[in-house]
């Protein structure tokens, strides 16, 4: 299970899905070059209070046995996240060249958020239960440029181009609207650019206090912003 601060903190990895499995209890921690199948909770308590029994592998070009292990550990694992609902999707975003793509090379240019349930999660558990689920597999694992032809579930076509509503511009716009949007959740509250979210949304960004982050929504208009807001500019033009 994840507190609400663990959401917090993976959200802001730039290629990161949350998968929901209420009956996992296997660990499995791996990167590029080594992982461990384990019982062990990566806590002091585990090591401190219990017995706890795990193996470590390391890729290498001679280790024929462990690579076998890590390949079947990996296997396994995609088939669990693909048979169980996404609760959140951030996906890199690719710049598209064609020198890079003879070259195999890729050059990253920013995240996207493709689905993001973790406030619906925690706040509303039964109506998250009930709301149709998404799978990760029904996802790109990434984006190059403004690619069109993706599908997304449960998302309008993005626009050609956004543009941010600088802070000179806020005062002109603030004697029109009264109401505004949470810049995280999409809720509706007072329209105030230097205050853009809800207090449980401003709680939970306080933590780590990016004022650059990227947000979901437009805090004057409450449209999808895809990740062009943020603290610093809440408001799309």
């Amino acid at each position: 299970s994840l507190r609400p601060e663990d959401f917090d903190f993976f959200k802001q990895f730039r290629n990161i899905s949350i998968i929901y499995c209420p009956n996992l209890h296997a660990k499995y921690y791996a990167n590029e070059s080594s992982g461990i199948l384990s019982s062990i909770n990566l806590y002091d308590s585990s090591f401190k209070n219990n017995v706890e029994y795990g193996v470590l592998y390391e890729q290498g070009t001679f280790s024929a046995l462990t690579n076998n292990v890590d390949l079947s550990a990996w296997r396994y694992t995609k088939e669990v996240t693909e048979k169980n609902p996404a609760v959140f999707l951030r996906v890199p975003v690719y710049e598209k060249s064609l020198l890079g793509s003879l070259l195999g090379q890729k050059s990253y240019i920013a995240s996207e958020t493709l689905l993001d349930q973790t406030e619906l999660m925690l706040n509303n558990w039964t109506k998250w239960e009930k709301e149709t689920k998404h799978f990760a597999k029904d996802f790109p694992e990434s984006i190059i440029g403004n690619d069109k032809t993706i599908k997304r579930p449960e998302r309008h076509e993005r626009p050609e181009q956004i543009e941010i509503v600088s802070k000179s511009k806020w005062e002109s716009v603030e004697t029109k609207v009264t109401k505004g949007y949470c810049i995280r959740t999409g809720i509706e509250i007072p329209f105030n650019p230097d205050k853009p979210m809800c207090d449980k949304a401003f709680s939970s960004w306080f933590k780590f206090k990016n004022p650059d982050y990227e947000e979901t929504y437009c805090h004057r208009t409450g449209k999808r912003s895809y990740g062009k807001t943020s603290m610093r500019n809440p408001i799309l033009y």
